[in-house]
């Protein structure tokens, strides 16, 4: 099963490849693209269905996302011209900028001379060579901080250059091992209502990694016990933690004021005899240790 799930999963990651356009089926988006709740989860979360937030991206123009197997919060963009879409995704990424909803984390460095973008010219498929500034190109992942609490990232490749006029330009585009991908992220905890297993959503700091989500098998999450029982699943970590180097007491300090600024500012955090914070109906308690945070949920709010 596992090398099954790999090649599936290598196929898609070359649609963005450096050497050509792959035939892949798309789905084309009119001017919308909108990121949900995969319909699977909908009975076992416990909130209505109009209640489940979502993320919807208004643009001008179309753009094509591979027709796949990932599910309805995640896309892989496919078959577009690059040039466009690169203006596309800086308007969307320059505007949470703007509103301080961004943070982006450089995962690699890559010296090149030369790269170019696939784009229509005259109706026609052609490649367009760029001289990266400084030679040099990022590997990104953009987190964006939506206003409903959710997390949206972005997987891209990014350089700057000088356009058809002279003029440098910044450019978004595929990485050389896939293609732009965009994801909705869904952190969930499992809680026991009466004899039922239900899933909960939380909101988490910019980059926070999560353990239970849509990437999970919905029918483990269901079965196993661990996923409610064990507290590993409702651990995290501070945002500038480090396993190897470990943190000071004033470093520690500072990391706990972050993530309590960040539910304090938003989702109604209560500093007391315990932390806790609300977020779409339900009320949550934060345990602070030396290494990590815990989450838990506490009750829904009447």
């Amino acid at each position: 099963m596992k090398k099954m799930i790999f090649f599936i999963l290598a196929s898609l990651l070359l649609t963005g490849c450096k050497c050509s356009f792959l035939d892949q089926e798309v789905i084309a988006h009119e001017g919308r693209l909108e990121l949900k709740m995969p319909e699977e989860y909908y009975n076992y979360l416990d909130y209505n269905e109009n209640d489940i937030p979502n993320f919807v991206w208004n643009f001008e123009g179309s753009i094509n996302t591979a027709k796949t197997n990932l599910k309805a919060n995640e896309v892989m963009f496919h078959s577009n011209d690059d040039i466009k879409l690169s203006k596309l995704i800086k308007e969307l990424l320059d505007s949470y900028r703007e509103n301080n909803r961004l943070t982006v984390l450089t995962v690699k460095e890559e010296k090149e001379h030369e790269t170019f973008l696939n784009s229509q010219v005259n109706g026609k498929w052609e490649k367009v060579f760029f001289r990266p500034e400084n030679q040099v190109m990022y590997n990104e992942v953009a987190y964006i901080s939506l206003e409903n609490g959710l997390k949206l990232s972005l997987d891209y490749r990014r350089f700057e250059a000088k356009d058809e006029n002279d003029v440098i330009q910044t450019y978004y585009a595929w990485q050389y091992t896939q293609g732009i991908r965009m994801i909705l992220h869904y952190p969930f905890q499992v809680i026991k209502k009466g004899e039922d297993k239900k899933l909960v959503l939380l909101s988490l700091y910019d980059q926070t990694k999560y353990t239970i989500g849509t990437h999970n098998s919905l029918k483990a999450i269901l079965k196993d016990d661990k996923y409610l029982n064990d507290e590993g699943f409702r651990k995290f970590f501070y945002p500038e933690y480090d396993e190897k180097k470990g943190m000071t007491e004033e470093e520690l300090a500072m990391n706990i004021q972050i993530v309590k600024d960040y539910y304090v500012n938003g989702l109604n955090g209560q500093d007391g005899s315990s932390f806790t914070f609300e977020y779409l109906g339900k009320k949550f308690e934060i345990e602070f240790t030396e290494k990590c945070y815990f989450i838990k949920y506490l009750k829904d709010i009447e």
